[in-house]
């Protein structure tokens, strides 16, 4: 099973970042997330960068995981069009589903026919909760899986996010939202599996600490690893049982 990590935010730019975490972009974060469920599942990850997109290889891939930005969804930067066309060229082309975290479940929102826009509730950052809707019952039965997470019951991840999904895209199954983001997280059932948080953050506190000290509009305590006490290993189980549930159609 080979996973596209499509890296949308290059740390060039950011040097202060770059000394902090030792990383030129969010890929790093997703292999640290992802590596533990993998050697268990059978999964391999493929950097794919947002720059040089893979239209001719695709179809080899068993999915694509698009990450977060700092950019937003509805600006109007090339990059971030030819994304949305390959996104379209995935799923009606290449036939390959596909994972968006933050900016990634956002662009894909939006690609679809979802509207994105500035939170009216402000920022979002730190580890926040919301409770699981009916629509995470569709992915349980779509993983065929009943011993993780469950409908009702509260997942925790570290977030950082300025823009939310306002409406979804049709035939998309929210996973619920709290008094922030009303939808935390969403299914296109054997399309595309979303989620407004970043459970990568949590494999990689460097990484979260930096863009804390770097990026957030207010003063953020660092995080430890005692103050990480959330779902992301469960959400890291459940994006590799999804693709494989779906690519094996």
């Amino acid at each position: 099973m080979l996973v596209g990590i499509i890296d949308c935010q290059p740390l060039h730019g950011y040097p202060r970042i770059q000394k902090l975490t030792r990383s030129e972009g969010f890929d790093k974060c997703f292999e640290k997330l992802l590596t533990p469920a993998s050697e268990r599942i059978g999964a391999k990850l493929k950097l794919a960068t947002v720059h040089s997109l893979p239209y001719e290889t695709a179809s080899d891939f068993d999915a694509f995981l698009v990450t977060g930005s700092f950019s937003s969804a509805y600006e109007n930067a090339p990059w971030i069009i030819d994304l949305s066309r390959f996104l379209i060229f995935l799923h009606e082309k290449a036939r390959v589903p596909m994972i968006g975290i933050c900016f990634g479940h956002q662009i894909i929102a939006q690609t679809f026919g979802g509207t994105v826009e500035l939170n009216p509730s402000g920022a979002e950052i730190g580890l926040h909760s919301f409770a699981l809707s009916s629509g995470w019952s569709q992915l349980l039965h779509e993983i065929d899986c009943d011993n993780l997470l469950q409908h009702g019951s509260i997942c925790t991840l570290p977030y950082f996010h300025n823009d939310h999904v306002s409406s979804l895209p049709p035939n998309a199954l929210s996973f619920g939202g709290n008094s922030v983001t009303p939808h935390q997280g969403f299914l296109i059932p054997r399309v595309a599996l979303a989620f407004q948080g970043h459970p990568e953050f949590a494999s990689d506190l460097p990484m979260y600490n930096a863009l804390l000290q770097e990026r957030s509009p207010i003063p953020q305590k660092p995080v430890s690893e005692q103050d990480i006490n959330d779902n992301h290993e469960q959400i890291a189980d459940i994006i590799l049982l999804w693709i494989r549930a779906v690519s094996s159609d």
